[in-house]
This record gives structure tokens, sequence and C-alpha cells, in this order.
């Protein structure tokens, strides 16, 4: 296993760091405490809800 016997918090700062280093992954989102969004980019719960147009 790449990660063993580490805390959650610094397991989250690893992933991050190893995986995504491009990318944000200080937002949280509602309950949901690891997320992955790309750098400049208004947080998820920010962005307008699709709609059945924006995806056709």
């Amino acid at each position: 296993m790449l990660y063993e016997n580490i805390r959650e918090e610094s397991l989250k700062l690893k992933v991050a760091a190893d995986w995504f280093p491009k990318f944000d992954c200080t937002d949280l989102i509602g309950r949901i405490d690891f997320a992955v969004k790309a750098r400049g980019h208004a947080p998820l719960s920010e962005n307008k809800k699709a709609t059945s147009t924006d995806t056709e």
C-alpha cells in the first residue's frame, strides 16, 4: 500500500500533492472533505446548477 499508518488529514494532503498537483484540493463542499477542481474556478457550490439545455 502506498500510504500506510498515517492520519486522515496527512493522507489527504499527500494524495492531493502526489496525484493532483495541478489542481486545487482546498475546498470543502458540504460534508465532502476532499474535492478536486481546476485552479481558478469557482467552487461547485457557487456554480450554477446544470439544466437540460446545458448538457445538450
